[in-house]
C-alpha cells in the first residue's frame, strides 16, 4: 500500500475543509453539529426519502415561524435592556458616580448600533 492510499483511506468518510475566517468557520462547524444532531435524535439526514416537497414545505415555514418568535424576543429583550441601562445611568448620575455613568453610557452607545 502505498502512501496515498493509506492517507486515502484514513480519509475515507471525512472530508477537509479549509479554515477561512472564525465566523465561517463557526457556522461550518454548527451545521455539522446540527447534521450530526439530527442524525442521532431522528436517526436520518437530509437524505432520507420518506418526506415529500411538500412536507419540506411546512418544515421550512415552521422554522420560519419560530426564527420569526425568537427575533420578536430579541427586540424586546434588547429594549429591556436599554431600558435598564438609563436608569442605571440616571442613578449613577443622582450618586455623583460619573465613572460608571460613563461606562454606562459607553455600553448604551454600543447597543444602540444594535437598535432594531
Amino acid at each position: 500500500m502505498n502512501t496515498k492510499d493509506a492517507f486515502e483511506g484514513i480519509l475515507e468518510g471525512k472530508r477537509i475543509i479549509p479554515v477561512t475566517d472564525s465566523i465561517v468557520d463557526s457556522i461550518v462547524d454548527k451545521f455539522i453539529d446540527r447534521a450530526r444532531f439530527g442524525k442521532k435524535k431522528y436517526g436520518v439526514g437530509l437524505d432520507r426519502e420518506d418526506l415529500t416537497f411538500p412536507d419540506y414545505v411546512t418544515h421550512l415555514r415552521e422554522e420560519l415561524m419560530d426564527g420569526i418568535l425568537y427575533l420578536q424576543k430579541m427586540e424586546t429583550l434588547h429594549t429591556e435592556i436599554l431600558s435598564e441601562i438609563v436608569s442605571l445611568k440616571k442613578l449613577a448620575m443622582e450618586n455623583q458616580s460619573y465613572e460608571i455613568s460613563a461606562a454606562l453610557r459607553d455600553v448604551e452607545r454600543k447597543l444602540q448600533e444594535f437598535k432594531v
